[in-house]
């Protein structure tokens, strides 16, 4: 039996990505982002959207800039509410909203909010969770929001890095790491893990990733002074990388990306058994040989490959790989009943980027979705992130 068949003999409690309307969501605005009119107007378009059907939006601010975003939130004419942070307890340049917190609920709706280990810092969902008076837990996991990608009971995602980064947090197995993350926020869901393996790659392209980790792991250590700047220092620090290198190797499965939300879309429909998946394809029709576009296309051939093997359903849609990303396509927002999808657009702000942006609305149409796009994303492409990572939807319509 593979991952995702004895997935579907559990039930979760992670609030799905896919469901009825969503009736309640929560966004960080982050005062940099604010005084930037392209990504102001970016987030007021999906805002908007995200509010038509009368969705309440609450927005986490620094108390410095709270009044300013006050008069703004009035003139969208959308239903919201404000939490004002003091300045000292909060940074103004902050994580992703989705990435701080798993929303959870149980079986009566009520709503509970999960702080796993997390890579970044960020402290604004306790103040969510204060102002909603719901509770915040701790769990022994490293799992951000962007790595956990949840279609019911049909399919859960979960990202190799979250796999990774437990493992190192507590001295622990990957199939041990898989087991803590199951138990203890999947409520017995056991995760399909999404990541690419190393052996799928060409040679060239392996010993490329070698050669990245190695280089990364050295930064690492350099940053840190472990060992200081003398010539046994540095010797010392290329040894260690060069044992960090050899460990990450032998990890089954790698994410290069930043979360798997920017490269993977759920959709919740079904091709018979098999939850149908959308992954990114950065070179559609082949890419220049070496390039860092075809090291990204392979990885994510891989990925599908995986995906595929776990018993999903995989579509490519085309992501080009601009300004050292992959446009992140992947990144929406669902409901599924009835079937509405919000996707980013890029083409807007760069025309060549138009039929891109129709092709992938294309795929998605051809699932039966009403497409929403939501134009001026391109302002956020060197952020890592797009419209999913900015909203923490946290209630769905009941029923739907």
């Amino acid at each position: 039996m593979n991952m995702l068949a004895q997935a579907r003999t559990q039930s979760a409690t992670l609030m799905s990505d896919v469901g009825g309307e969503i009736n309640a969501f929560a966004v960080e605005m982050r005062e940099d982002w604010f005084g930037d009119a392209d990504k102001r107007a970016a987030i007021a378009t999906l805002i908007k959207s995200l509010s038509a059907n009368d969705a309440k939006v609450t927005v986490v601010a620094r108390e410095s800039n709270a009044t300013g975003i006050d008069t703004w939130m009035k003139g969208l004419k959308t239903p919201y509410e404000i939490v004002r942070v003091p300045n000292n307890e909060l940074a103004s340049k902050d994580i992703w909203a989705r990435d701080a917190v798993l929303v959870v609920t149980d079986d009566n709706g009520a709503l509970r909010f999960v702080r796993p280990c997390v890579v970044n810092t960020g402290e604004w969902h306790k103040w969510l969770a204060t102002h909603l008076a719901a509770p915040l837990d701790e769990v022994s996991i490293c799992l951000e929001g962007g790595d956990s990608i949840m279609a019911r009971e049909h399919l859960w995602l979960v990202g190799a890095t979250a796999v990774k980064f437990t493992m190192k947090k507590w001295n622990v197995s990957w199939s041990q790491a898989i087991e803590r993350i199951k138990v203890q926020i999947g409520n017995g869901m056991l995760p399909t893990i999404a990541g690419y393996r190393l052996s799928d790659l060409s040679f060239s392209h392996q010993l490329r990733w070698l050669i990245e980790q190695q280089k990364l792991n050295r930064e690492k250590l350099h940053q840190a002074q472990t060992f200081g700047n003398h010539i046994l220092g540095r010797l010392a620090a290329h040894g260690f990388a060069l044992v960090n290198m050899l460990r990450d190797a032998a990890i089954p499965l790698k994410q290069h990306w930043a979360h798997i939300d920017l490269v993977v879309s759920v959709t919740g429909v079904l091709d018979g058994t098999k939850p149908i998946v959308l992954v990114a394809k950065p070179c559609p029709t082949g890419c220049k040989p070496g390039s860092d576009a075809e090291a990204q296309d392979q990885r994510l051939d891989s990925l599908a490959k995986v995906l595929t093997e776990n018993g999903c359903k995989v579509i490519r849609n085309p992501a080009p790989y601009v300004e050292s990303r992959i446009l992140p396509y992947n990144n929406t927002i669902l409901q599924t009943n009835p079937r509405r999808v919000w996707l980013p657009g890029f083409g807007d702000q760069r025309p060549e980027l138009k039929a891109t942006d129709d092709e992938n609305a294309g795929i998605w149409t051809k699932l039966g979705f009403d497409v929403v796009r939501i134009p001026g994303w391109y302002a956020f492409v060197q952020n890592y992130g797009s419209i999913r990572c900015w909203t923490l939807p946290f209630r769905r319509k009941a029923g739907q």
